[in-house]
């Protein structure tokens, strides 16, 4: 009889049964399609999976989050046995196993997990990898289907102990003025440590609608101030009058909720640093997110002002004075940046008393499925699937996302997916995710490029070169990625 631990105390090494979990396996084909029982052959059933896009990933990555709830909501049908000596491990020492090589080590809240064997036996994707290395939790937000006592009891045969107490909560240090920033998921593309700027794997956004505040991503340029909730007062300032709120007072005002993505105005920046090199950090298209707005720290926390349709500077964190005024703000970030100029403006030319400070966005998409340079493989049509996003500021609705893998000459429209939440939105403040089965021709190399049109019939620009600044603002040109087609001549 399989013998598991309690919560209070775990195995110091995990059950190595060396199966393959059929169980898990099982249950992520019929969560997704009960059609694919009837699928024969391997090619068929390769094309299925791909086509559901996260199946086997969410099976896999599901599992670990399920420790606390089996713990607490299970009844056990197995014995239990206490374990003494447990291991006590550090992000240090969970960070270096990351590879099928070194091991590949997670953790989960409190708990750390020795999944090597799990990912090799497992018939699923690559974003497990993703998570090598470090914490589970964020991808917890987008995979938590397989909540069944088969996957839990998987689960507990990979647990090795426990995470430190240090690891598990920001700890001081008075010299350092980051010492005290929360904790992030080392599964985040550091473009800035400190101050801390990251953004989430591309293939990852657009998984949930709402982006988890897990996931969404950080622009800081100062250290994250440590707020007390009980002292924190919200001035607001009109003419020679003043009026202090105090977060209780704040929260008893009427309360409306509204669903809108902010971007960064650096998104997608390194497109640019490609074409010509611009001064900025070197975002991906990833600085950019949907969410209804509830106060995380990296985000504003307590008091956040969240201007719907503008851009993400415009957004300001940790608000604590309000001025109603007739006169522009003579902040440095509104007067000496965020500005956008032509491409021939160098930094000894630039005048920004001139210029007026970037606030709506233009339209913009983004591929982020499949990822750039990796090998796919096309349906028995010659098709590939391909997801993403697309946005435009003010307010302005997406109505058309095309896809090309011709370079432009032929285009396949996209299926649109909006925003499935009812709030107070009056316009089309989140993004619109989008998917279609593109058309590919022969070969092995393809290039796949979208561009998105707006409510007011924008659409992006084919290249950089028009669009380029020295700072790398507002990049928002066809996007494009390469991918290989696999050759499946050599399949059974």
């Amino acid at each position: 009889m399989l013998k598991v631990v309690r919560a209070s105390a775990v195995l110091q090494r995990p059950l190595r049964t060396h199966r393959v979990p059929e169980i898990l396996y099982r249950a992520s084909q019929a969560s997704f399609s009960t059609s694919q029982k009837h699928e024969k052959s391997k090619k068929s059933t390769r094309e299925s999976i791909l086509r559901k896009g996260a199946l086997p990933v969410i099976a896999m990555i599901g599992t670990y989050g399920l420790y606390k709830y089996y713990q607490n909501k299970r009844q056990p049908s197995c014995d239990f046995v206490e374990a003494k000596n447990v291991e006590t491990f550090t992000a240090a020492q969970i960070a270096e196993h990351n590879s099928p090589e070194k091991g590949i080590w997670v953790s989960y809240k409190d708990g750390v997990y020795d999944i090597t064997d799990f990912v090799q036996q497992h018939p699923g994707g690559d974003k497990i990898m993703l998570a090598a290395g470090g914490a589970i939790d964020p991808f917890w937000n987008l995979y938590a289907v397989h909540q069944t006592p088969e996957v839990w009891d998987i689960l507990e045969e990979y647990r090795i102990g426990n995470l430190s107490n240090k690891d598990q909560k920001s700890h001081k240090n008075m010299n350092d003025p980051f010492a005290n920033e929360p904790y992030r998921f080392p599964i985040f593309r550091v473009n800035s440590a400190k101050p801390f700027n990251a953004e989430p794997p591309l293939e990852v956004l657009t998984e949930s609608f709402i982006t988890p505040k897990e996931l969404f991503y950080v622009r800081n340029h100062l250290p994250v101030p440590e707020v007390d909730p009980e002292k924190y007062r919200l001035e607001i300032v009109i003419g020679p009058k003043s009026v202090k709120y105090s977060l209780e007072d704040l929260k008893r005002l009427k309360w409306i909720t509204v669903t809108t993505t902010i971007q960064c105005a650096g998104n997608r920046r390194e497109e640019m640093s490609e074409f010509k090199p611009v001064k900025g950090l070197s975002w991906g298209a990833s600085a950019i997110g949907t969410a209804k707005w509830s106060g995380p720290r990296d985000h504003g926390y307590p008091v956040r002002i969240i201007v719907p349709g503008v851009v993400g500077a415009r957004n300001v964190k940790w608000t604590h004075r309000i001025v109603a005024s007739s006169k522009e703000s003579d902040s440095h970030w509104q007067q000496k940046d965020y500005k956008h100029f032509n491409p021939s403006t160098s930094y000894e030319t630039a005048d920004y008393t001139k210029e007026p400070a970037i606030q709506e966005l233009p339209v913009t998409s983004a591929i982020t499925w499949p990822k750039n340079n990796s090998k796919i493989e096309a349906s028995e049509e010659r098709t590939i699937p391909v997801t993403g996003y697309a946005w435009s500021g003010g307010g302005r609705d997406i109505i058309r996302v095309d896809v090309t893998s011709d370079g432009g000459r032929s285009w396949r429209e996209a299926e649109l997916i909006k925003n499935p939440e009812k709030d107070d939105s009056s316009k089309a403040w989140p993004w619109t995710l989008w998917k279609v089965d593109l058309p590919v021709g022969a070969g092995q190399k393809v290039e796949v490029a979208c561009k998105a049109v707006d409510s007011a019939y924008n659409q992006q620009p084919e290249t950089i070169e028009p669009i380029w600044n020295m700072r790398g603002f507002l990049s928002n040109s066809w996007h494009r990625i390469q991918v290989e087609l696999e050759d499946d001549s050599d399949e059974d």
